[in-house]
This record gives C-alpha cells, structure tokens and sequence, in this order.
C-alpha cells in the first residue's frame, strides 16, 4: 500500500491528464479542499446586488452518507480505462508537459495501489466526515434590474467539468453566457468534491435558492461540460419533473455509459454538442445516447462539432440562439421537487426515535433535536446542521 501522499499527488495528476475537461484553471483535490469552508452566513441573501457573485456555503453542513468515495470510482475507471491513462500519459511527455521517468512512475503507482478507502496510519481514527459526504457550496448572481422588482426569473443551474473544484472557480466562465436584456435570467453554479453530481444535492440547492429568490419554478434549466454533461443526464433522470430543459455539453462517459438513462430524460427538451475528435469524452456515446433518444421521440437537437476537441464551450453559452433556445423551453405546471431513484422501494430509514420511514421520506427527526430536517435517500439520512446516522 503506498503512502497518503502518494496517492494524493496521484489522483490529483492522474485527474488533470484523464480529465482534464474544467471550464477553468484545474485545481487538484487539495486545493479544492482549502477554499470549500463550511460557513452558514445567513447575512447574504440580504446583500443580493444585481450582476454580483455570491457564494452559499450553508448546505455544507449537510450529510449525504450514500455519497460514494472518489477513490473507489477511480478504481473502476482504470480497470476500463487504462489504455486511455497510459495514451495521455505518453501524449504529456510528447508535448514535454512531463518525462518518460515520470509517465512509468505514475502508471507504476497505478499498478501498486490498492483502490480502496483512503490509507491510515496503524491505530490512527478519523470521526471527520470526508468532502465529499456533504452538500454543494454554490455560487449565484442575479441579472441586472432583479432588485428594482418583484416578478419571478428563470434560472440557469450550470453543472462544471472535471472532478473537484471550489465555488467560485466558474464564474468568470460563467460571465460570458448570453444574457438577454428582455429575457434575463439567474445563473447557479454548485461545487462538487466527488466524482459524479449527485441529485439529492442539486435538490438541496434548488430548494434553498428557491426559498432565498424569486424563481420561476416552471423555468429552471440544467447544463453542464464534461463530467457536468454527464451529470446533467444523471441529475435530470433522478429529478425528471424539475427542469424545463437541459443542455449538456461533452458529456464525459466513465466509469459507466449514460445512454440508460435516456428513458428517463426523452420527455424533455435537449440541445447537445460533442465534438467528433473529442480525446477526452466518448463522441460516440453521445451520439449513441441521440440515437436512444430519438426513438423515443424525445426533443433532441444534436450539433456534432466536425473536428472538434473537448472545447469550445464559451462560444456556446455566448450565442444568443442557443440561449434562446434554452429560455424558450418551459413546464405546463410546477411541481414539489422529488427524488426518483433506481433504489429498491423497500429502501427505509430508522430514525432516532425508533420510526422507520421509506425512501422520499423528508421531515423533522422526532427523536433528536440536533436535526432541523431530513431526507431519508437510499437508505440513508441526510440532516441539516448536524449529519443524521443510518441505522
């Protein structure tokens, strides 16, 4: 077994090579982790200024124990995926971005580490509960003219690339989307610390924003590049009858195909784009996935980039068509935000007191007082300001 900081210069590196598909600067996991503080400032939806960035960190003090480890995800990606590792590998010591010493090391380390929980001293206890367990922070800004009324406004929730990041890091992307003077909207962007986004907590973040501004519920749109495509597909299937339309982009295809969730998502609009010489994410799952939709008549438009990389999504978010299009796409009707999930429906939780709830379930912990809420997800208890404990 090598040593924790071995694995942590690992993943970090390995992740920029594999996947290195960020709408930003990449930043390594440690990194991410210093600038993601759980800090409930309650202040700031009072301070909302109009063409402003604001961050939210309140749902970090949520607990999702169902969260998987992005260690063991990796695993699963290099038993399918090694042949890819050792081709960017050696295309980064091509373009001398490092040596072939370096590149054996690396594959080397791959081949050695045991792809379970991350490594402890003998005798060491860790109680902390990891990253990746809690909810998003996010960030958010609101169109000119927001404060000056009191209608309701569309909102763009826009999923990024790669696996970590820190809230904040996609705004300055983010700030070249089209925004229509007579149609403008507010645009979300949550952080993840895990491999895949996870429905139950982009529901947490809609359900907070949407308590906190005035928001169209029947105008709610999900986009994403790279792992947050994919992501827009995963998020959109658990949650169907949430988003008016989606528009994932590069849709990153590991450690498992997302062509079945097309069942789930054919009932609404979608506009894709996925470069055809894309080294990074599958063309050919995307255009699979266009083809598993279309036979269910679903609304897919499919633009294939000829010739293009794992790029070019600020002149996709900058064209005024393509927003426009996204904009025009709406519910009939607004519904509570629910959770749909592939866990049996037997799945239950025991909550303190001794009640046993099913999945869906969200509601106050009768028989502890540290909770102010919870939802019962996969047979596991997520709670605000304090983590509920699964039974």
């Amino acid at each position: 077994m090598i040593a924790k900081s071995s694995f942590l210069f690992l993943f970090s590196f390995v992740l920029l090579l594999l996947v290195g598909c960020s709408d930003s600067p990449e930043v390594t996991e440690s990194e991410a982790s210093t600038e993601i503080k759980t800090v409930i400032d309650q202040s700031i939806w009072s301070s909302i200024v109009d063409d402003k960035w604001l961050t939210v960190h309140d749902l970090t003090e949520l607990v999702y124990p169902q969260s998987r480890d992005p260690a063991i995800v990796w695993g699963e990606i290099i038993s399918s995926e090694k042949h890819n590792l050792e081709k960017r590998l050696q295309q980064a010591v091509d373009t001398g971005k490092i040596t072939q010493e370096k590149a054996h090391e690396t594959l080397r380390l791959f081949n050695d580490y045991q792809w379970v929980k991350e490594d402890m001293a003998e005798g060491e206890a860790d109680s902390s509960i990891p990253e990746w367990m809690n909810g998003y922070a996010y960030t958010f800004k609101v169109p000119t003219g927001y404060t000056e009324n009191t209608r309701d406004y569309p909102v763009v929730i826009y999923l990024h690339g790669g696996q970590a990041t820190y809230p904040g890091q996609s705004n300055v992307f983010m700030d070249q989307f089209y925004m229509p003077d007579e149609n403008p909207y507010i645009l979300v962007a949550p952080a993840k610390t895990e491999w895949d986004w996870d429905a139950d907590k982009i529901v947490d973040v809609i359900e907070d924003f949407s308590a906190n501004l005035r928001v169209n519920r029947n105008r709610i749109y999900l986009t994403g590049i790279s792992m947050g495509g994919r992501g827009t597909y995963i998020v959109a299937a658990a949650i169907p009858d949430v988003f008016a339309g989606l528009m994932p982009l590069s849709s990153h295809h590991a450690p498992y195909s997302y062509v079945q969730l097309a069942p789930l998502v054919a009932h609404l609009p979608i506009w894709t784009s996925h470069g055809d010489q894309d080294s990074i994410s599958s063309y050919d799952m995307a255009a699979e996935m266009v083809r598993e939709l279309e036979k269910r008549q679903a609304d897919v438009t499919f633009r294939t980039v000829v010739g293009g990389d794992h790029e070019g999504w600020d002149t996709i978010y900058g064209n005024p068509k393509v927003i426009n299009w996204l904009l025009s796409q709406q519910k009939v009707s607004s519904a509570p935000v629910t959770i749909s999930t592939t866990a049996s429906n037997n799945s239950t939780c025991l909550l303190t007191g001794g009640e046993i709830v099913q999945d869906g379930w969200s509601g106050k912990d009768t028989g502890s007082n540290s909770c102010n809420q919870c939802r019962c997800m996969k047979g596991g208890l997520a709670c605000t300001k304090m983590a509920c404990h699964q039974k």
